[in-house]
C-alpha cells in the first residue's frame, strides 16, 4: 500500500504546476467553500469591544489535476501532500487593527480524494 501511495503522488505530481489554478480552461473558477469553527475564546474585553478565538476552518475545492482511478493504485481512494506542493487557495483574514495575514502554514497538509475534492483544515488565532 506505501508503493501506491508513493506512485500515486509521484505520478499526480510529475506535471503539477502549483502557480496555476485548477481549471480545465483559464477562464473557469475554481469554487471554494470555507467554514469556521470557533474552538475558543482567547481573550475578551467588553470595554475596547476586542476579543480573539482560535478557530478552525474547512477549506475545500476540487483540483482537476488531482484525480486518479484508485484501482489502478492499490485502491487508494484519498492522500495527503503538503501545502507547499500543490495550489491552494489564497485567503486572508484581517482585524480591526489592520493586521493582514495569509491563512494556513506550510506545515499544513491537504487531503485529496480520488475525483479531485481537496480538504485542507487550518487553525488560526484570530
Amino acid at each position: 500500500m506505501i508503493d501506491d501511495t508513493k506512485t500515486l503522488l509521484r505520478d499526480l505530481l510529475s506535471e503539477y504546476n502549483k502557480n496555476v489554478r485548477p481549471v480545465r480552461k483559464h477562464d473557469d473558477t475554481v469554487n471554494v467553500t470555507v467554514q469556521m469553527y470557533v474552538k475558543s475564546i482567547q481573550e475578551f474585553d467588553e470595554v475596547s469591544e476586542n476579543f480573539s478565538v482560535v478557530a478552525g476552518f474547512s477549506i475545500i475545492w476540487k483540483d482537476i489535476s488531482m484525480m486518479w482511478d484508485p484501482a489502478g493504485y492499490g485502491g487508494a481512494y484519498q492522500i495527503l501532500t503538503s501545502y507547499d506542493d500543490v495550489w491552494v487557495p489564497e485567503l486572508i483574514l484581517t482585524s480591526p487593527s489592520d493586521d493582514v495575514e495569509s491563512l494556513g502554514a506550510t506545515w499544513n497538509r491537504i487531503r485529496y480524494y480520488a475525483d479531485g475534492t481537496a480538504v485542507w483544515i487550518p487553525v488560526k488565532l484570530v
